[in-house]
């Protein structure tokens, strides 16, 4: 069964990923002059709303993926990860290697011609083993750590009742917010970076249980795009 009201909410989502990554150029020209030449003049405060209002729009794709993976019954769990890796896992892992062979080139470009010291050769490795290869890769490493816990998080709930398991992932998401705000990350896949994320798969499914069971559609894309932003 298709559900349109969530292809649509994947559509306000891509939207609000495109407007994030336009204003955060705008953004950066505010204070470095290198992106456009000059110090961008532009009026601080649009661009700042522009930046700011479509936030919810990483962790809807988050909280899409738990709305119905948390819903499906595992047969195997092989097969299970077999698919993710088929779909996401393989062309994360090409592209992770193009990024990471490019910025060698770059960097060997740097030492041989440019006169660069030959620690610069160490800054990709740096990068790839921190999960940086390419910084807007950290999705696709987060959704991958969030796959290799979906069966596990769908068994969990098969020992619960709806009503508890609810209550653990609003719970989690509680202390995944403190946590986010008072720790610091050295890795992109750190466990903790992922374990922050899947409060959205917890939220995901709670709303897609709850509001879902009302017929007032805005209602449940007014909680969805709220709780994505928080």
């Amino acid at each position: 069964m298709r559900y349109y009201n969530y292809d649509y909410l994947r559509v306000i989502a891509m939207l609000g990923i495109v407007l994030l990554h336009v204003s955060a150029t705008y953004m950066h020209g505010i204070t470095d002059s290198s992106i456009f030449g000059h110090r961008y003049e532009g009026d601080y405060w649009y661009i700042a709303i522009a930046n700011t209002l479509p936030r919810f729009a990483v962790p809807i794709f988050f909280m899409l993926s738990g709305a119905f993976l948390l819903e499906r019954k595992i047969v195997s769990i092989r097969e299970f990860y077999a698919r993710r890796w088929r779909k996401i896992g393989m062309y994360t892992a090409l592209f992770t290697l193009a990024y990471f062979l490019y910025a060698f080139a770059k960097q060997s470009v740097n030492v041989l011609f440019r006169g660069g010291d030959i620690w610069l050769l160490v800054n990709p490795v740096e990068d790839l083993l921190r999960g940086q290869a390419f910084y807007h890769l950290w999705f696709m490493y987060v959704l991958m750590g969030l796959y290799l816990l979906t069966p596990v998080m769908v068994w969990i709930k098969t020992q619960l009742s709806e009503e508890v398991f609810t209550r653990l992932g609003v719970g989690w998401s509680i202390l995944a917010s403190i946590s986010f705000n008072t720790s610091t990350h050295l890795l992109i896949w750190d466990v903790g970076y992922v374990l922050y994320f899947l409060a959205f798969f917890f939220l995901g499914h709670i709303l897609r249980v709850k509001a879902g069971a009302h017929k007032n559609t805005k209602v449940h894309f007014t909680l969805f795009i709220l709780l994505g932003g928080h």
